[in-house]
């Protein structure tokens, strides 16, 4: 797995680019499929159709996560990911443990 965030001139925010080893045969459709079972209900983390961008999550507690194929590169399929660093970073984290720890629904005080 390669990861590379990127550096930009904004007051909050990340995006990523990873470049994600997959089994021949395997492309993008497969991953955003696979992710969308598994994050299903889960809240704060949205499959999304085309490449996220950060005005999209600014302020929010969400991560937008997004698989592409890579033109004529077996194997190799390329995630871009956007957050907010302030939200779904350690203080959206803490909030969501507490929400677990207490019973309590686990949106409850943050912004999907």
């Amino acid at each position: 797995l390669v990861f590379q965030p990127h550096l930009l001139p904004v007051a909050r925010g990340i995006l990523e680019t990873l470049y994600l080893p997959v089994a021949d045969g395997v492309g993008a459709g497969a991953v955003r499929q696979r992710w969308q079972q598994a994050y299903a209900g889960a809240g704060g983390v949205v499959v999304v159709d085309r490449p996220p961008t950060l005005a999209e999550v600014a302020g929010t507690d969400r991560l937008l996560l997004f698989a592409s194929d890579n033109a004529g590169v077996e194997g190799l399929v390329t995630v871009l990911a956007a957050f907010d660093n302030l939200g779904k970073g350690a203080a959206g984290q803490a909030v969501h443990n507490m929400n677990l720890m207490l019973g309590m629904a686990p949106g409850t005080g943050v912004r999907w």
